[in-house]
């Protein structure tokens, strides 16, 4: 059995895609709009007849719930779903519950919530904050913020910024970096948040695509409940978006590794100004390194533009690690 507790961040185009696994358990948050590796993971565990222990899907956006339901609608044909997922978190109304059949009225929220019924797959409907699952003997996932029920029409939102700042320098971008502008998205504060907790000393922050209010807030619960303020990892909420990420919410953790999960092909996400927040307000001392791992490095990091000189003045540095062993 693996000692550690493996955390992947996949590749899931401009999505959030990831995996835990520990002690041959395996959760899964997320799917992308599609991801290829998610795929043949999951054509893994199915070969080596081992089960999915828990299924997330922190909202019902397209970059998160569509790749999940590709590769499931896919695998329902040969496999029994209800005997391959042990457990799937996804808040929405199920379908009927309440005499209406179309409270699911996002397209692919509609079709997943469908496909789970259909093939009776344990789901959770309604994720309460403060819910927790085992992950093997010495881990647990943590509801921090179990999101919103989903009974709206409003989708396909643009929520990024619709100015790049790739091309521009940390000089130039310095005036603009402030909270004035938030991500109010009624869809993004349906995300959940999570803590995955490893032994007793260890913890990440697992942000879906929460909005900066809902973020501080739940923050403030777990830490008013006396746990610890310092994260080995915090996965940056809606892909590095600047609107997502405030001054309060970064005062209040200690942690020096961030992840950014995006290829940056729709919206240009990372904001250049989300990494420069965590520069100003996330170090505790001048001279300790902020390290960014991005999960497409090789394709993203060419386009932001920063030079070793920029990684130099501001005590970070940018790599291309998406496989944790903690």
């Amino acid at each position: 059995m693996n000692t550690f507790m493996t955390i992947t961040f996949l590749q899931a185009y401009n999505g959030d895609g990831i995996h835990i696994e520990h002690d041959g358990h395996h959760v899964i948050i997320d799917g992308g709009p599609k991801c290829e590796e998610l795929e043949s993971l999951v054509g893994e565990i199915v070969a080596n007849h081992e089960i999915i222990d828990l299924l997330i899907i922190t909202h019902y956006d397209e970059d998160h719930i569509l790749g999940i339901y590709k590769i499931l609608s896919k695998l329902s044909s040969t496999v029994s779903l209800k005997n391959m997922i042990g457990e799937v978190w996804f808040n929405a109304t199920k379908i009927g519950a309440k005499g209406n059949p179309y409270m699911l009225s996002a397209n692919q929220a509609l079709k997943m919530g469908k496909l789970l019924i259909r093939n009776d797959v344990n789901w959770i409907s309604e994720v309460q904050t403060g819910k927790q699952f085992n992950i093997g003997n010495d881990g647990w996932l943590e509801v921090i913020y179990g999101g919103e029920i989903f009974e709206i029409n409003a989708e396909n939102t643009n929520l990024s910024s619709v100015y790049c700042d790739w091309k521009s320098t940390f000089q130039v971008l310095e005036p603009f970096v402030d909270d004035k502008v938030k991500d109010v998205s009624p869809v993004n504060a349906q995300s959940m948040i999570l803590v995955l907790h490893i032994g007793k000393d260890k913890q990440v922050l697992l942000t879906g695509d929460a909005t900066p209010d809902k973020l501080f807030a739940a923050l403030g619960e777990y830490l008013e409940k006396g746990n610890s303020n310092c994260f080995e990892l915090i996965k940056l909420p809606h892909h590095g978006s600047y609107r997502n990420l405030t001054k309060d919410i970064l005062e209040q953790v200690v942690c020096f590794d961030y992840v950014i999960c995006s290829n940056g092909d729709r919206y240009y996400l990372p904001d250049k100004k989300a990494l420069m927040k965590i520069f100003k307000w996330g170090r505790k001392k001048a001279t300790e390194k902020i390290r960014i791992h991005l999960n497409y490095y090789a394709d993203l990091f060419p386009k932001l533009n920063i030079s070793e000189q920029d990684m130099q003045n501001n005590h970070f540095f940018c790599d291309g690690k998406r496989i944790f062993e903690l």
